[in-house]
């Protein structure tokens, strides 16, 4: 999802705001992965930073097409975003706090058509599960499932901020009466009323799982509040950014597996090495969380938390 920013629109912002301007290149695998190999990367990132606000374009290491780019914003607020293919075609565009799309996102398949039209709904915090309405569907031969909010048949939306597969009636945007759908490990039979899920019953390897909620995210077992307790206990302000009075947050990227253990801690955006390093350290210290479920089945979970770093 990207909105293109030349480098003279970012230099004229950077030099309207009197501010010193951070900018950083980073180098990834297909899986968003850094690397330090450059050349075999599968795409490159700059991330601009002004004061509060930032900015981000990626482009594919080996056709240079754009990937994806945000607009500038303040850190945490909802940012312009547009996403393409690695062939140039449009793939995604909407508004996005973080990693999850909020309000109209328009998504299209790669040979260039429409693909949906989507509401997607405000969560009330990070970890609720991402709903939507679907405002319009075209399968990948161009026929059009959901006009105006109403249809019925299959829509698959492989799109990872709002994931979903399955055959049912559509109305007035909202999954509506018996859905039912698999994915590569089994099938499921789901029941709603006006979007909300009533019940589900996924069978996998013939284990059968029954459950109220599609999704639930992987949480503390002591809960957020005490995570962050603890975290306060055994944190350390760096002496080198206590001493330039270096504050900020640095957002953490992590991920929770299928036993609740965290692996691949690494900074998703920081503002100062050696915080960055006590807040990588700290997340690596966490016992294990309760894991995320995905109709009832643990799952490996991507996190990212900001830790704040604040004198006195």
């Amino acid at each position: 999802m990207r909105i293109l920013f030349t480098v003279l629109f970012i230099g004229l912002y950077m030099l309207t705001h009197a501010q010193s301007a951070a900018v950083v290149v980073g180098h990834y695998d297909s899986l968003g992965r850094p690397m330090a190999d450059e050349v075999n990367s599968f795409y490159y990132r700059i991330d601009s930073a002004v004061g509060n606000q930032s900015a981000s374009r990626s482009y594919y290491t080996k056709s240079g097409k754009p990937r994806h780019v945000s607009a500038f914003g303040e850190n945490g607020n909802l940012k312009d975003e547009t996403w393409y293919f690695n062939t140039g075609g449009l793939e995604a565009k909407g508004t996005f706090k973080y990693a999850s799309a909020v309000g109209p996102l328009m998504m299209w398949y790669e040979n260039g058509k429409p693909w949906a039209q989507l509401d997607v709904m405000q969560k009330a915090n990070a970890f609720d599960y991402v709903e939507f309405r679907i405002l319009e569907y075209w399968d990948s031969l161009g026929n059009k499932i959901v006009n105006e909010g109403n249809g019925s048949g299959r829509i698959d939306l492989g799109f990872t901020m709002v994931p979903h597969s399955g055959s049912g009636r559509v109305d007035n945007g909202y999954k509506e009466g018996v859905w039912t759908g698999g994915t590569k490990l089994g099938s499921y039979d789901e029941t709603y009323k006006k979007g909300k899920l009533v019940q589900g019953v996924y069978s996998k390897e013939g284990k059968i799982y029954n459950y109220t909620q599609i999704e639930q995210i992987a949480l503390p077992k002591e809960g957020m509040e005490g995570f962050y307790k603890q975290i306060a206990k055994i944190m350390n302000y760096p002496p080198k950014a206590r001493r330039v009075r270096a504050q900020g947050k640095v957002f953490v990227e992590f991920v929770i597996n299928e036993d609740g253990t965290v692996s691949d801690v690494k900074t998703r955006q920081g503002f100062h090495p050696a915080c960055d390093a006590e807040a990588e350290r700290v997340i690596k210290l966490s016992p294990p969380w309760n894991p995320g479920l995905q109709r009832g089945v643990p799952v490996k979970q991507r996190m990212v938390l900001p830790i704040s770093f604040k004198i006195g």
